[in-house]
């Protein structure tokens, strides 16, 4: 768990936000050695967001830096090679989109203080440090149902009435469904893990 470029030991997320500065979607912990390639990998999320909205006429994309290569439902920054049209024009508006996740950020550890107290998130003295980020960015996102924020400003929205009831429905919504989504995960690797050590016994 040790990266070399900042010389630090840690565990990294992957989040998806949405123009609210509300985190969508939050997949982890892996080591910090991971890159986001695997976390983009390993997270699945470009096919989840693609079943999210199956059916529907409007489909939303994510936005994400180098390793969100382009996919159905995902793009990032394109290059002169690729053949789009105004490829610069695209890029230059995507660097101001992309800024508000770095808003989403500061707001979770300027609100919760815990947060940046690293003698109380050392990972060798702690097994709840995740769950502990994951509760802050949970607790953040209502704070911004209820007050807004930054990033809603930003883009020109309008807080939707009853945010906050809705936020907590869709929560549980979704908690269900991803407690399945793993469920089966899980089943699934016990099955490889049995398959897997049943062919060894036949090798022998």
């Amino acid at each position: 768990m040790y990266n070399g470029w900042k010389s630090v030991h840690g565990l990294k997320h992957q989040s998806v936000d949405n123009a609210y500065g509300m985190t969508e979607d939050l997949f982890g912990p892996t080591t910090l050695r991971r890159n986001d390639l695997y976390l983009l990998y390993k997270s699945d999320i470009n096919e989840r967001f693609r079943e999210l909205q199956e059916g529907d006429i409007d489909q939303f994309v994510m936005f994400g830096d180098s390793a969100y290569k382009l996919r159905s439902h995902s793009r990032s920054y394109y290059h002169a090679n690729e053949g789009v049209p105004n490829y610069r024009g695209w890029n230059s508006g995507y660097k101001h989109v992309r800024i508000s996740i770095e808003w989403s950020y500061g707001v979770t550890a300027s609100s919760f203080k815990y947060l940046a107290k690293h003698d109380k998130l050392k990972l060798l003295s702690s097994n709840y440090i995740s769950k502990v980020y994951t509760v802050g960015i949970l607790f953040r996102n209502f704070k911004i149902a209820i007050e807004g924020g930054q990033s809603y400003k930003y883009f020109g929205l309008t807080l939707p009435d009853y945010m906050l009831e809705r936020y907590i429905t869709h929560v549980e919504t979704y908690t269900s469904a991803i407690s399945e989504y793993h469920l089966q995960e899980c089943e699934g690797n016990v099955s490889d893990r049995k398959q897997a050590s049943n062919d060894r016994l036949v090798r022998r």
